[in-house]
């Protein structure tokens, strides 16, 4: 009885170990394994016969392997294609400066900063005819893919209406027709755009339910440019559309953004608003280069928001006016005799097609 009471004793304890190392630790042991080799992206046939339990465990944990592998793959494909359609994107937009070397008029600096791979901001700037320049900055509805693609068509769209040569009441209000008939997204384009006479100074401003700009006449402060805000582009059919007609001096600077800028938030949720943006441009003390300008209202965005992820596309378009047109002056002189009057009238015929004059 003594011996069997030890055998038992002794043995009962010893089985049972070797029965919980054989169908529970071991198992454990190689599922752990198994998910420590996953970790590290080695490939690994998860495969455990017995005890059925843990046989289902395993055959469970190979199918879920495999889906996140196939999801790993699919993530990677579908990255790889946004970031291709981030560099189309990014390469339909101006992005070489100086844009126009040979132009001594003015200077132009756009960037745009996207929340995702790919944004809905866009801008864009190109001559008209010779004297007559084209400048814009936009912002459609939504994020991502759709609102990218929507961007492209208008951009392409505005682009080609612009070049026919409409003024620019009459742009805005084909565009908006145009975007409205097929539209069955529902988006909508808020856009400021400008078209000024390079040797004049003359500009017509468009405002289409866009952010208010900010001008600075020369020698002084940025203050902001009150336009008539028109509704946005895509809203409505046969909307009308205001225009705001002035001029621009030697040295004037306009400040164009979208509200990636203003509604910028930090971690208290403060917005960094019209007013730090006002204050952020009339605090830089050199504006020579404008594309310092878009780097230093960066760089105090950054600073108010802190770790707060950027939540919108972040994009700035700045136009500087270079032409003294106090100066352009021309003379003819001759007697006033009616036989004169001929060489007179071709004479001033020059000058107001040079001076892109109307009759």
């Amino acid at each position: 009885m003594f011996i069997i009471l030890l055998f038992l004793g002794i043995g009962l304890p010893f089985l049972l170990y070797w029965a919980l190392n054989r169908y529970i630790m071991n198992p454990i042991n190689k599922l752990t394994d198994i998910a420590h080799k996953i970790s590290h992206g080695k490939d690994v046939q998860i495969k455990i016969e017995k005890p059925e339990e843990f046989a289902q465990l395993a055959s469970t944990f190979d199918q879920m392997t495999k889906y996140i592998k196939s999801s790993a793959k699919e993530k990677e494909r579908i990255n790889s294609e946004l970031a291709i359609a981030k560099t189309i994107q990014e390469s339909s937009l101006p992005s070489v400066y100086p844009a126009f070397p040979d132009r001594k008029e003015f200077d132009i600096f756009a960037s745009m900063k996207t929340a995702k791979e790919v944004g809905g901001d866009f801008y864009d700037f190109y001559f008209i005819d010779d004297n007559k320049f084209m400048f814009l900055i936009a912002d459609v509805s939504g994020k991502g893919v759709p609102a990218a693609l929507f961007m492209m068509t208008v951009k392409t769209l505005i682009n080609n209406m612009a070049l026919v040569g409409y003024n620019p009441k009459e742009l805005a209000r084909i565009i908006n027709d145009k975007i409205c008939a097929n539209n069955q997204q529902g988006f909508f384009v808020t856009m400021l755009a400008g078209i000024i006479d390079v040797k004049s100074g003359d500009i017509a401003f468009i405002n289409c339910g866009h952010n208010m700009p900010l001008i600075k006449r020369n020698n002084g402060e940025f203050e902001y440019l009150h336009l008539d805000s028109n509704i946005a582009l895509g809203v409505f059919e046969n909307s009308d559309f205001n225009i705001l007609e002035t001029k621009l001096n030697e040295g004037d600077i306009l400040f164009t953004y979208t509200d990636g800028i203003t509604e910028a938030s930090n971690e208290q949720n403060e917005m960094f608003g019209e007013d730090k943006l006002k204050t952020s441009l009339n605090s830089i003390v050199n504006m020579d280069k404008l594309s310092d300008m878009s780097e230093y209202v960066i760089k105090d965005l950054n600073q108010f928001c802190g770790s707060t992820p950027q939540s919108d596309d972040i994009t700035m378009l700045i136009f500087k006016f270079k032409n003294d047109n106090s100066k352009l002056e021309k003379y003819f002189k001759i007697q006033a005799l009616k036989e004169n009057y001929k060489p007179f009238y071709i004479w001033l015929d020059e000058v107001c097609k040079e001076w892109n004059l109307s009759d």
